[in-house]
């Protein structure tokens, strides 16, 4: 077989070499965390490339989309609150806020201290 005349054959396999390349930068990218501006340069670099070198194949961008969603904080398990978000509220509304011991409270309210000077 002949090779392609005007270095066709290294350009060829300069092209397999970058898509090889951008392949792994996809694979890594994730390490930088999503949104890092590590990784937005990674993906601003791939998507330069991509018109000049073609399009990664669907194979390798699902693989990379799996990689980056695995890459992504998991929710928390199924049933748990969010953080920050408390145990549902007690029918007819919380028990009523009583002061600590020795406050003033006014007379008639649980908690208050007896009324001396009356």
């Amino acid at each position: 077989m002949v090779s392609p005349g005007n270095n066709l054959g290294k350009r060829a396999a300069a092209v397999e070499t970058i898509r090889n390349l951008v392949e792994k930068l996809l694979e890594l990218s994730p390490d930088f965390g999503v949104g890092s501006k590590e990784f937005n340069a990674i993906q601003s670099a791939i998507t330069k490339l991509n018109p000049v070198i073609g399009h990664t194949t669907a194979g390798e961008t699902t693989a990379a989309g799996r990689r980056q969603l695995a890459a992504l904080p998991q929710p928390p398990l199924g049933g748990a609150a969010p953080p920050g978000m408390g145990p549902p509220a007690m029918p007819g509304g919380p028990p009523p806020m009583t002061p600590p011991p020795g406050m003033g409270a006014p007379p008639g309210i649980p908690g208050a201290p007896p009324d001396l000077g009356a």
